[in-house]
């Protein structure tokens, strides 16, 4: 026998730990499908957010009363209350 038997256990109870340590760091869960769909989703209301701005903007053009209708990527024909076309306005593209 040796002097100091507590040495190997302890060193064995101390490994067991590390392992299960270990394993709580490394996830083995694959997110890679939930990440994706964030994006996706992420992407949907930026679009949906790009798309308020530019109905806002071309509001603002034509005036809070009249209705507009997008002719181009940045032109939009701009209508009277009555529905005559008063005029084309270019709007910003960003």
């Amino acid at each position: 026998m040796t002097t100091h038997p507590n040495i190997g256990t302890g060193l064995f109870v101390c490994a067991i730990f590390a392992a299960f340590f270990a394993a709580q760091q490394l996830d083995m869960t694959d997110y890679s499908a939930e990440h994706a769909q964030a994006a996706e989703i992420e992407q949907r209301l930026s679009e949906a957010e790009q798309q308020r701005r530019r109905d806002t903007a071309a509001q603002y053009a034509c005036g809070p009363q009249s209705a507009y209708e997008w002719e181009g990527p940045t032109t939009i024909r701009c209508y009277t209350t009555r529905g005559k076309k008063s005029g084309a306005v270019e709007v910003a593209a960003q």
